[in-house]
Parts: C-alpha cells; sequence; structure tokens
C-alpha cells in the first residue's frame, strides 16, 4: 500500500477562502490609507501655497493678481488626485481650495473638497468632521 502526499482538493479549497477572507479584511484598510495619504498631501499643498500667498502679499501690499503660475504651484498635487485653485482672491483675502478627483473623490466622500482662507480657517465641503479630514 503506497501513501500518496500532497493537498486534497478540500484542504486547497479552505485555504483559498481563508486567503479571501484575509485578503477582504486588509483591502479596505489598504485603500484607506492611500485615501488619507493623498488628503494629507494635498492639505500641505494648501497650507505651503498659503505661505507663498503671504509672501506676495509682503512684496506687492496686496492678493489681488496671485496665481497658481505667478507662485511656480502646479494645478495638480498628490498625484494628481486632487486640483489645487484659488478660487477667491482680493487685496485682503484668499481662499484655497483643494478638490478630490477621480478615485480619490469616490473614496473620499466625507471630506470633500478642502479649503483654507487668508484667515488660517480650514473647511471642508463634505459631512465629514473638519478634525478627520485636516491634521
Amino acid at each position: 500500500m503506497s501513501k500518496v502526499s500532497g493537498f486534497q482538493l478540500l484542504e486547497l479549497l479552505i485555504v483559498i477562502v481563508i486567503v479571501g477572507i484575509l485578503a477582504a479584511i486588509a483591502l479596505p484598510s489598504y485603500l484607506s490609507y492611500f485615501t488619507k495619504a493623498n488628503r494629507l498631501e494635498a492639505a500641505l499643498t494648501l497650507q505651503q501655497l498659503s505661505g507663498a500667498l503671504e509672501n506676495f502679499y509682503i512684496q506687492n501690499n496686496s492678493f489681488k493678481n496671485a496665481s497658481l503660475e505667478i507662485l511656480n504651484f502646479n494645478a495638480y498635487a498628490a498625484n494628481h488626485t486632487y486640483q489645487i485653485a484659488i478660487p477667491e482672491v482680493s487685496n485682503e483675502y484668499y481662499a484655497l481650495s483643494a478638490h478630490p478627483l477621480g478615485k480619490q473623490a469616490t473614496q473620499d466622500q466625507s471630506c470633500g473638497t478642502l479649503i483654507l482662507n487668508a484667515k488660517g480657517e480650514k473647511s471642508i465641503t463634505g459631512p465629514g468632521k473638519i478634525t478627520d479630514c485636516w491634521i
């Protein structure tokens, strides 16, 4: 009588089910990590842009006429997952925004667009908490 070694079909199916369960648990955490990392990079870009605008104000005594091009900032941040804009600018005030694009917009609906103004006030367009969206 010879002994056959190897996996039985039932054992192989059990291993496949276990790997599938582990993947189903790990994948959302993995995607959440990238969503948060992209949001953090966009928020940091807005803060850097705010600093550049303050320097522009010191040199020109006004925020007016400031643009991403003049300040040498790219219109996209975080690997093109956010579009950066200066939607409002005047002599004494500005507002900056980082609007999520593509998968980022789908996966980060609770935060939506990040907004930073001249007073340093941070806000979002989504239904989430500002403290969860801005670090």
